[in-house]
């Protein structure tokens, strides 16, 4: 058993086959769901959703009645309930999603109680453990209760102990550990170091790992190294979807500065995509293809972005709100913003020479473009000009609710986290980031800024 759908398919064929062994039938049954939930989470429609609800009570019901004293029971069913989790997060449906985890947790518990020497049970307690402890501070209550609570540092040691194992999850594990370092643990770098390193000679089987290290490149600024990896997966893969492969490519494009080639790729995705979330960040995105290309369709695609997909994932939220703003930014800055985050430092450097502070219009325009040179010089590794402008953008925002103060501070913590090796400076910026009140991006910083506080111990 693999983490891929079409491994998964394969052993689902065969399962079918010897099912009357109970403990094959969990592992059947575990399958099904995880390859529907994998489907429907990528690309449902509502009746999807709703379809994968009723078949994951049916699967459930299927392994109670047939009971046996085995760690598969327990942890099959754990993993149903933890899939569906999952997915009603997606859907932005908190009460039953927190449901389902508390399921899952008890379940798991069980499990390691009656089963200790049974790794697998460990995969998933672990993610959740550390994702417990890492839930912002303003959902805590929901935690309190429902009796939930985390440990990250004991679930990152047992999840390493599964990583160094032979047990059939461990490639999973694996995957989990870098996604819990790049999303989480906000150490994108060292996930791809571990990734080259512990699941870098897998072949096509394995089809999922591609996917995961198109993902790790584009966070770590490899954006041509993403698209290399998103084009290994087949047309006909089974372990990710194809649309969302292909805005991934998009993605790295538009992060490039390709942009004509970056809009075939949305456009495509658009054309094949059938789920709600990401549809307002890729009309985003094509708008800014066509206004960096001067092309008049831009102004299309901006004016359906209210009217197309959902207003669930940070993306889209920001596609909403910049379609809601009353004028266009300052073009020039919008590129160099994108170079930025495709680590394209020496290009946005040489864009903004040519930005005159007599073009910027607005308030906003006039904060961005301090805020953008500090991230050049940050990128470029220049850290005392870094800090200066940071702290100018800091100075001179105020407590405006725009992001780009509150993302200096965060920044300015990393700094002197990393680089400097202040740790007590870097805590007095980190706690700043959470004084903002509101804005755009408030509560990812803040999220990030808890885990950056939580990792020094303060």
């Amino acid at each position: 058993l693999k983490w891929d759908l079409g491994v998964a398919d394969q052993a689902l064929e065969k399962g079918q086959k010897f099912s009357e062994n109970a403990e094959n039938q969990y592992i059947v049954l575990y399958l099904q769901n995880f390859s529907e939930a994998i489907l429907t989470a990528q690309g449902g429609t509502k009746e999807d959703w709703k379809r994968l609800e009723k078949n994951k009570n049916e699967r459930l019901k299927r392994i109670e009645k047939n009971k046996t004293d085995s760690p598969y029971f327990l942890y099959c069913q754990a993993e149903i309930h933890l899939q569906a989790a999952f997915v009603a997060l997606l859907a932005n449906e908190q009460y039953d999603a927190a449901q389902s985890l508390k399921k899952a947790y008890k379940l798991l518990e069980m499990n390691e109680l009656a089963f200790p020497k049974f790794l697998p049970t460990q995969k998933s307690l672990s993610v959740i453990r550390i994702l417990l402890d890492f839930v912002p501070k303003k959902h805590h209550w929901l935690l309190n209760l429902l009796g939930l609570k985390g440990d990250w540092q004991k679930g990152i040691n047992n999840l390493l102990v599964l990583v160094h194992s032979e047990e059939f999850c461990k490639v999973e594990a694996k995957i989990i550990y870098v996604l819990l370092q790049v999303y989480l643990l906000q150490k994108p770098e060292d996930a791809w170091l571990f990734l080259n390193e512990s699941l870098g000679n897998l072949n096509y089987s394995h089809r999922s790992v591609y996917f995961v290290r198109g993902l790790v490149a584009l966070k770590t600024g490899k954006v041509e190294k993403s698209y290399q990896e998103l084009s290994k997966i087949p047309p006909d893969s089974q372990g990710c979807s194809l649309p969302f492969v292909n805005y991934l490519k998009g993605e790295t494009l538009l992060l490039k500065g390709d942009y004509a080639r970056s809009l075939w790729f949305y456009q495509d995705f658009l054309a094949n995509y059938k789920g709600k979330n990401y549809l307002k960040d890729a009309f985003y995105k094509i708008f800014l293809n066509y206004w960096f290309l001067d092309d008049p369709r831009s102004a299309t695609y901006l004016q359906l972005i209210p009217y197309r997909g959902a207003n669930m994932s940070a993306p889209d939220r920001h596609a909403q709100a910049f379609a809601e703003y009353e004028k266009l930014p300052n073009k020039k800055l919008t590129q160099i913003r994108l170079l930025c985050d495709g680590f394209q430092f020496a290009k946005a450097a040489e864009l903004i020479g040519a930005v005159l502070e007599k073009d910027l219009e607005t308030e906003k325009d006039k904060l961005e473009y301090l805020y953008r040179k500090a991230r050049i010089a940050h990128g470029l590794e220049n850290w005392e000009k870094a800090i200066f402008f940071y702290e100018q953008t800091i100075t001179k925002a105020g407590e405006k609710r725009y992001y780009f103060a509150p993302n200096a501070c965060l920044q300015l913590g990393m700094i002197y986290e990393t680089v400097q090796k202040d740790l007590l400076k870097a805590k007095i910026y980190y706690q700043k980031v959470l004084s903002y009140k509101e804005h755009e991006y408030k509560e990812s910083l803040d999220t990030k800024a808890e885990t950056a506080l939580k990792r020094l111990n303060f």
